[in-house]
């Protein structure tokens, strides 16, 4: 029979074992592999922290934000992220987009792509989430704020020269040309005006009445081109500056009568401007690309989120849509 010291011992042993087989048998933390192969922590590793990416336009209505959102999921689903696409009902709305982005930090979003409907509203709000150590881009229009990874969009000023260029060239050189712009303050549409005027000053027998905001209300932008075909019989052009102000243009100009006379150039190509320019009422369309600007935004912020951050601001470029391109397109030829 065994002494009570040796039986206590022979027992200890055995927990030892236990435990050292118990500790073996542990499962090791956890990883899940990338989409591009980088390593990354999987949900139970990243409670509390955060996590997902956002894309904040300056409205959620509207088939150029609508083109964005597309391009957007496209990204998020090659890359396997969770995307939140949200922002204010209107691109006016600048206290509206403060708060969402508010919201977003709070909610523990991992990364922010944002166009913003002020240059400069939206400094704050864009610093408070860079010091809080969240990547931020802009996408379609740029903030002031300094240290947001990139730009990526249309490079505005040389796509507001290539705009008065073209309508140059609709008006035989020479007449009085009206200027239809969205928001105020947006940072896009001052530099699509600054290149439109630095190119205008090329053509000396052009002559640019003093532009008019209609604040991204297609019916003011209605109303507005009215006033000027009434105080401008003799007017020879209109540029419209973004994808609402210019429906509103050339449908004033069509309900005027003047469709073909009076000639309109505009950013953008949503099925509203396309039907407008084949219907005679507008002649040349500045396509911008908010598909590859929404896809973009989310690979960047994809990347810098693995450590990969970008060189430099990102143009998604323009061309110059016609009639007789949108026309050919309709009919299957190529443009």
């Amino acid at each position: 029979m065994k002494s009570g010291s040796s039986i206590r011992g022979f027992w200890m042993t055995i927990v030892l074992a236990l435990a050292v087989l118990a500790a073996g048998c542990g499962k090791p933390q956890e990883t899940a592999t990338g989409p591009s192969g980088e390593s990354k922590p999987t949900k139970a590793t990243t409670a509390g922290k955060r996590s997902g990416i956002a894309i904040v336009p300056k409205a959620i209505a509207g088939e150029y934000w609508i083109d964005c959102q597309k391009g957007a999921e496209k990204a998020a689903k090659e890359l396997g992220v969770e995307l939140t696409f949200t922002g204010p009902t209107s691109e006016s709305d600048v206290s509206g987009q403060i708060a969402v982005v508010e919201n977003l930090i709070n909610k523990n979003i991992a990364a922010i792509g944002i166009s913003p409907c002020s240059a400069d509203g939206l400094n704050k709000v864009v610093a408070k989430a860079l010091r809080m150590g969240i990547p931020v881009v802009t996408l379609d229009s740029d903030t002031s704020a300094k240290d947001r990874l990139c730009y990526i969009g249309t490079n505005n000023r040389a796509a507001g020269a290539v705009a008065a260029r073209t309508l140059a060239a609709l008006i035989g050189d020479k007449g009085k040309v009206g200027v239809v712009t969205g928001v105020a303050g947006a940072n896009n549409l001052e530099e699509r005006y600054q290149g439109f005027m630095e190119e205008m000053k090329k053509h000396p027998n052009i002559t640019v009445l003093p532009r008019q905001a209609a604040e991204s209300d297609k019916s003011l932008a209605i109303s507005i081109t009215e006033n000027l075909l009434t105080a401008h019989p003799d007017l020879a052009g209109i540029f419209g500056v973004n994808a609402i102000s210019g429906p509103g243009v050339g449908q004033a100009v069509r309900a005027s009568g003047k469709a073909g006379k009076v000639k309109v150039v505009s950013f953008d190509v949503t099925p509203e401007l396309q039907e407008l320019c084949k219907a005679g009422a507008v002649q040349a369309l500045i396509a911008q690309r908010p598909f590859k600007m929404g896809y973009l935004a989310v690979k960047v912020l994809y990347d810098a989120l693995h450590g990969k951050k970008p060189t430099g601001d990102i143009d998604t470029g323009v061309e110059v849509v016609t009639r007789e391109k949108l026309l050919k397109a309709a009919s299957g030829k190529q443009t």
